[in-house]
């Protein structure tokens, strides 16, 4: 894969922390800024080109919330995230688009969108991609978001199919509850 589908796959895995699963305490603020990482594990599972002009990819992945940091936020249980997306290569760009689904030990869902063309001028150091919590179930009902990420490979572990590779996506989140 080249290095511009893995910039892609990290900014979906940012968008995907997004959905960090952030569950309110009667005494947490309505709304606050949180940072978490997300370890991503990224699976091909399509891909076209018409040569010389562009490419399509299309990836899946799984992640973890690894660590995290923000305004008493609480989640309950392991946040587990599964996103979709796609990475383009064409007209001497790259970029990806796609969506994440966050479920924590409740069952509760929260759904965020990202892209990597759409980055944050006022922090220079998240340059991965975007994101916007679009909504949740549960604890999540009313809650939006938007933030950044950066990105960084890591090994994927042995015996994964060709093609497959890990990101550790770091994010910083401005929430709300509506």
């Amino acid at each position: 894969m080249t290095s511009k589908i893995f910039k892609s796959a990290i900014l979906a895995a940012s968008a995907a922390a997004l959905a960090s699963g952030i569950a309110l305490a009667a005494d947490t603020p309505k709304k606050g800024i949180k940072t978490f990482d997300i370890h991503y594990l990224y699976h091909p599972v399509g891909y076209s080109e018409v040569p010389g002009v562009g490419k399509i990819t299309v990836l899946e992945s799984t992640g973890q919330l690894e660590t995290f940091k923000g305004d008493s936020v609480k989640f309950t249980g392991a946040l587990q995230q599964k996103c979709q997306m796609v990475s383009i290569e064409s007209g001497g760009k790259s970029w990806t688009d796609g969506a994440c689904i966050s479920t924590d030990g409740d069952g509760d869902h929260l759904f965020t969108t990202f892209d990597s063309r759409n980055l944050d001028a006022a922090q220079p150091k998240l340059n991965c991609g975007s994101y916007v919590v679009t909504g949740g179930t549960g604890k999540f009902k009313g809650m939006s978001a938007t933030g950044a990420y950066s990105c960084a490979m890591a090994e994927a572990p042995k015996g994964e199919p060709a093609g497959s590779f890990a990101m550790n996506i770091s994010h910083v989140e401005n929430w709300q509850m509506n």
